[in-house]
């Protein structure tokens, strides 16, 4: 039998009405009118397409086959997560590349972690470890890709702002 706590009324700063605070000093209907609601990602840069990732993980799934990156093993469409899909790029050090689709690689949750949050050690271990995977590809994808985003960057960069 649960015997936790009562929440106690106190008087709401929006209102002024004895109820139980939700947050800031608020009741919930005085703290949900203050909150929006998330905006769905409109056109970006007044482009056609709209550019989402969404988008551009279809895209790139497209583009490969529907392969995974290090292995070459299909995946199926139905079976992917958005942890599937990895950045070769970082999206905060190169947003324009953000929705590229050559930017948008699949793999497995493993390399996705030791992409984004892994440490150097990490990710030397694991290339010794499988060395049947593509990691070599990878690294050379990403100095193509580093090199096309500083060409990109020089062309284009008063065009669009983020």
């Amino acid at each position: 039998m649960y015997s936790g706590l009562k929440q106690k009324n106190k008087i709401c700063k929006g209102c002024g009405y004895p109820k139980k605070i939700f947050s800031h000093g608020l009741c919930y209907d005085c703290a949900k009118k203050g909150y929006k609601p998330l905006r769905q990602k409109k056109e970006v840069h007044g482009m056609e397409v709209k550019l989402t990732e969404r988008n551009a993980f279809l895209t790139s799934y497209l583009k490969c086959g529907g392969k995974n990156f290090f292995t070459d093993k299909k995946v199926d469409l139905v079976e992917l997560k958005h942890w599937n899909f990895i950045h070769v790029l970082s999206k905060k050090q190169y947003p324009y590349f953000k929705y590229y689709y050559k930017n948008i690689v699949i793999g497995w949750l493993n390399h996705h972690k030791l992409i984004d949050q892994g440490k150097e050690i990490e990710l030397q271990n694991w290339i010794k470890d499988h060395p049947e995977e593509r990691w070599n590809e990878f690294f050379e994808l990403r100095k193509e890709l580093s090199k096309e985003y500083k060409e990109w960057i020089k062309n284009h960069k008063n065009e669009y702002k983020l």
